[in-house]
Parts: structure tokens; C-alpha cells; sequence
């Protein structure tokens, strides 16, 4: 049997593997991809549901062959002829393309066929399940309440940056950071873990081992504190990369969109060391090193006016006190833990 005589039995509602017993591996994954240029080679177009995994219709074109009838019919055929073969059906107004268009549903088949005829042939054969009007419907609902689920989502996902208490708004963020409930769990934990601690030396090791990938939730929740040191917020800030934001320090406005948040939390920790809420100074702090960072982007003078405005004063100093930068401390092995688990 030729190419075009198999082609011509494909029904509406057959699965992939009916389309594979009917032509064969090979011929049936071409005729399911849509970039295999089938239409063109073939005049075949098969509109497969891959989400019901059944045939939705077939279109056999113009440039399929004349010889091989599809349910009685043929291309090149009159309407006369479409109307001998299918007398159940009916005929539309002639469109202002030219085209006249008719449709049978005959008693001998469980699928619809509409014919598409311009300058008295048929150009067109389009065999269709008979609820597909029903089905495309309940798809386009599915997915529009697909699209909505996922928008809930991602405003539950947004509520705890609304949140000006920090206690809630990091539980808040712990409750929508992962979809996976075991996720969430751990999530949960290590916030209530992080809200119930009261070492600021704790908040410093999770400050500078953060993974950023996870969001930075606990992070503004740790520059949020009063007890905060101020070697741990100059922490946060520099690897929040502020050498991206110092040039929009006097108009938020100039700021594009995707960077505002990381701008805001810079900010935020900036605005708090020129108010004097950071106190604490017990954890050791080079600004050697930052200094170096921050000449080594401020390119022009004015680069270095708006350095001047943006970097707290405090990123200049060495600060003495303890320093935290390597080992695995033995009394903060509960911290080293916490963090572990939400990696």
C-alpha cells in the first residue's frame, strides 16, 4: 500500500501508537512534528494532542494526491460530487475569499468533515473529532486556570516583601519559597531556627555562607536587627554587588526594573548605617579591601561623587573584633547545621 493510501486512513482519535502500527516508526514521528515540513512534502497535516495523546483532525491540502479518496472524497473534486458523497451535509455562504465551505457529520463515521472549495474544487479535507469545539474549549479554560494557579502563586510567592515585621515576613517567605512541602518544612524550620536565635555572631556565618540562589529573605531579615553587627550588614552589602547600584544613588527612577529589589536592599542597609542603627562592633571587618573594590569602580570623578553618597562611611574602616572569616567554630555547629539543611 503507497504512502498516500496509508496517510488516507488516519482517523481523528488515533493514538501514537496506531499512527506508528499504520506508518511505521519512522514515518508517523515525521508526520508528528511540525518542523519536518509534512504538510509540504505530504499535503498531510496531522494536529495531534499531545496532552490527549489522540489526533485532533487531519488536513489533507491541495497538494495532496488526486488519486487516493479520504472518506469518499477527493482533492480536485467538484461540489457536486462532495455534495453525492456526503448528501447529509451542508453548505456555507461563499466567504469573501472565495471559499465555500461544507460540513457533514454522516451516520457511517464518528468524527466530523468539513471541505473547503475555491474556483470549483476541493482544496481542502479536514477530517475532526466530533467534540472538538467542546475539548478546545475546555483546554483554553484549563489553561487560563493553569495561568491564574500559577499567578496566585507568584503573589503568595511576593506577599512576605509587604511584610514589615521581620519575624513575619521572613515566615512569610519560608511558607511560598518551594512548591515541595519537604522543602517547605525545612524552609520553615531553619526560619523559626533563625528567629529564635540571638547570636548575632550565628547571623554573620549565615549572612556570608548564604546561598543568594535561595532568595534573600533571611539576609534582610539579619540587616532588620538591632543587634546586628555592623561587619555582617557590611558583608551583605558588598556581596549583594553594590558596584551595580552606586550610579543610581540619587534618582531610584534611572534603576531598570529587574534591578530595583537588589537596589532597595542595598539601600535599605546603606540609609540604616547613616542612621546609626548598627551598633555593634565585635566582629572583625578589613576596609582595606573594600576601598580597593570601591576605587576600582568609581572610573570617572563622578563615579567617585556618587560613591562618596552611596557606600556607607563605615565600609572604609578596619574593624577589630573576632573574626568569623574561616573554620567551623565548635559553638556555632548548630548554625554550620541550620545552613546545611537548606542548601
Amino acid at each position: 500500500m503507497s504512502l498516500p493510501e496509508l496517510l488516507a486512513k488516519l482517523r481523528p482519535l488515533m493514538t501514537r501508537a496506531e499512527i506508528v502500527a499504520l506508518l511505521g516508526l519512522a514515518e508517523a514521528n515525521q508526520a508528528l512534528d511540525l518542523f519536518s515540513g509534512y504538510q509540504r512534502k505530504h499535503g498531510v497535516h496531522v494536529d495531534f494532542s499531545f496532552g490527549d495523546r489522540v489526533i485532533d483532525s487531519i488536513w489533507f491540502f491541495s497538494n495532496f494526491t488526486r488519486d487516493v479518496p479520504v472518506c469518499g472524497l477527493r482533492i480536485g473534486m467538484d461540489i457536486d460530487a462532495v455534495r453525492a458523497a456526503m448528501p447529509e451535509g451542508r453548505i456555507d455562504e461563499p466567504e469573501p475569499s472565495g471559499v465555500t465551505r461544507f460540513h457533514a457529520r454522516p451516520a457511517s463515521l464518528d468524527f466530523a468533515v468539513e471541505v473547503a472549495v475555491r474556483d470549483g474544487e476541493v482544496i481542502l479535507i479536514d477530517l475532526q473529532r466530533a467534540d472538538l469545539d467542546e475539548v478546545r474549549a475546555a483546554r483554553k479554560k484549563a489553561d487560563a486556570d493553569r495561568k491564574a494557579e500559577r499567578e496566585r502563586k507568584l503573589e503568595r510567592g511576593k506577599r512576605w516583601k509587604s511584610i514589615k515585621d521581620p519575624d513575619e515576613m521572613l515566615l512569610s517567605w519560608a511558607g511560598s519559597h518551594s512548591s515541595d512541602s519537604g522543602n517547605r518544612r525545612r524552609y520553615l524550620k531553619f526560619a523559626r531556627w533563625l528567629i529564635g536565635s540571638s547570636d548575632p555572631n550565628a547571623w554573620h556565618i549565615v549572612g556570608t555562607r548564604w546561598n543568594w540562589d535561595n532568595g534573600h529573605a533571611p539576609l534582610l531579615w539579619i540587616i532588620r536587627q538591632q543587634n546586628c553587627d555592623m561587619a555582617t550588614a557590611l558583608e551583605i552589602f558588598f556581596l549583594a554587588q553594590p558596584s551595580s547600584y552606586f550610579r543610581y544613588v540619587m534618582d531610584r527612577a534611572l534603576v531598570p526594573s529587574h534591578d530595583l529589589e537588589m537596589f532597595d536592599f542595598v539601600m535599605e542597609i546603606r540609609e540604616r548605617f547613616a542612621s546609626g542603627f548598627y551598633t555593634r562592633s565585635q566582629i572583625a571587618f578589613d576596609g582595606a579591601k573594600t576601598t580597593d573594590r570601591i576605587s576600582g569602580v568609581a572610573a570617572s570623578a563622578e563615579d567617585e561623587a556618587l560613591a562618596d553618597k552611596f557606600y556607607p562611611r563605615e565600609a572604609a574602616r578596619l574593624l577589630p573584633g573576632r573574626d568569623l572569616a574561616g573554620g567551623d567554630d565548635t559553638d556555632l555547629a548548630t548554625c554550620y547545621a541550620m545552613l546545611a539543611r537548606v542548601e
